[in-house]
């Protein structure tokens, strides 16, 4: 269970006394990270999340998260946690079952999903300007990924407050669909990824902790779902790649995911895998971004200095930043001419730090790097004229 005590006093029944919330492990919906000093926690039948301040966050929701986890595993196999639907969440929670039943086997189900669909439009007053009739008897293929994509597109530009809950109900039915559907949902949840910037960019600090809270169950579906590890590379990540406002909030939710696994483990390398398909659609911006955190975080080390930079507190971080890098350096990803010198910078400061297997990153990300630039001066001093079409 979690204590939380009052700062201050309060009076009761005409005494000053300090209040205790005792809040047991079963009672914890999610907890979130804001940043390096603020955290919010979400509690059942509570209003709203509690926002907590304090210098050690990071250490606290670690163990909420282990306080939760624990409690789950001791739960029986049988016994099945689900998430509460608040009010505000059933037009998104329903909207994604009906859009993935669309495309169900059973016809009867793929009416009953078009019939909802209706009633959704109908009571929400979504706007997809009179395209759906509600019937009894219509005919709806099982073949219609096309129509579904269609709606799904406008709802995401007409209707993009419901983001948040439809991409989280989203994640929620990926897991317990079929292969077919998985990648019908995927299909469809694609175009609602670009609206989560309009949740970055307030000052609400709930919305940016439920951003960040969809992008961790990204990650968590992209390391447990082997079988559609490609398309979820494809369809969801390539695409967030596409969203400059994105990639910082990304950056952080990959960074804190691989350093809580350490680096070499299964967690880190999908990431730093993943990190490509980012970088697929602007490798410039995302190349810059990677490469100022990573030369930043040296910067930092000289604040509060340690016999060995291993043994800095943020050496997990820069060890996996550089993992990064390693990653990104294939195929030019880096483009190693605009940022030559801060590469050089790095390779120096970092040459012979750390355990073997960082220092085997370090010089496979050395070679990779010398070989870009051998292919860049190779393609600048060819002298043969471009071939043209005949």
């Amino acid at each position: 269970a979690i204590q939380v005590t009052s700062s201050e006093k309060t009076k009761v029944l005409g005494h000053s006394v300090l209040l205790n919330d005792v809040y047991y492990a079963s009672e914890i919906e999610e907890v979130c990270l804001v940043d390096d000093n603020q955290f919010t926690l979400t509690i059942a039948n509570e209003t709203g999340p509690l926002s907590f301040i304090h210098n050690d966050c990071d250490n606290i929701v670690q163990a909420i998260i282990h306080i939760r986890t624990r409690w789950e595993l001791a739960q029986p196999d049988s016994i099945q946690i689900h998430n509460k639907i608040r009010p505000k969440d059933v037009p998104g929670t329903l909207l994604n079952i009906a859009l993935l039943n669309l495309g169900s086997l059973d016809p009867s189900l793929r009416s009953a999903a078009y019939n909802l669909l209706c009633a959704l439009t109908q009571t929400f007053d979504l706007r997809i300007e009179g395209q759906l009739l509600e019937s009894s008897g219509l005919c709806i293929p099982s073949n219609n990924t096309i129509f579904i994509k269609t709606i799904s597109e406008k709802l995401a530009l007409k209707e993009a407050h419901l983001t948040l809950e439809f991409l989280e109900e989203c994640v929620e039915g990926f897991r317990n669909s079929t292969i077919e559907l998985k990648h019908l949902c995927l299909e469809y949840m694609t175009t609602w990824l670009p609206n989560l910037t309009r949740f970055c960019k307030q000052n609400d600090d709930n919305k940016r902790a439920k951003v960040s809270m969809i992008l961790d169950k990204l990650i968590t579906l992209t390391i447990e779902e082997d079988d559609m590890y490609p398309s979820i590379q494809a369809k969801i990540w390539s695409h967030i790649g596409q969203v400059s406002d994105l990639l910082d909030i990304v950056l952080d939710c990959f960074i804190k995911r691989s350093v809580l696994g350490g680096l070499g483990s299964l967690q880190a390398e999908i990431l730093a895998d993943t990190a490509v398909a980012l970088a697929s659609s602007n490798a410039l911006l995302f190349s810059r971004k990677v490469i100022g955190r990573l030369c930043r975080l040296i910067e930092k080390t000289c604040l509060s200095p340690t016999p060995t930079l291993e043994q800095h507190l943020i050496w997990d971080d820069i060890a996996i930043l550089l993992r990064y890098l390693l990653m990104l350096s294939f195929n030019n990803s880096l483009d190693v001419a605009s940022h030559l010198p801060f590469l050089f910078h790095i390779v120096t400061l970092l040459v012979s730090t750390g355990p073997l297997t960082f220092r085997e990153n370090n010089k496979a990300f050395e070679l990779a790097k010398a070989t870009a630039v051998s292919a860049k001066i190779s393609a600048c001093n060819d002298p043969r004229p471009p071939s043209t079409d005949r």
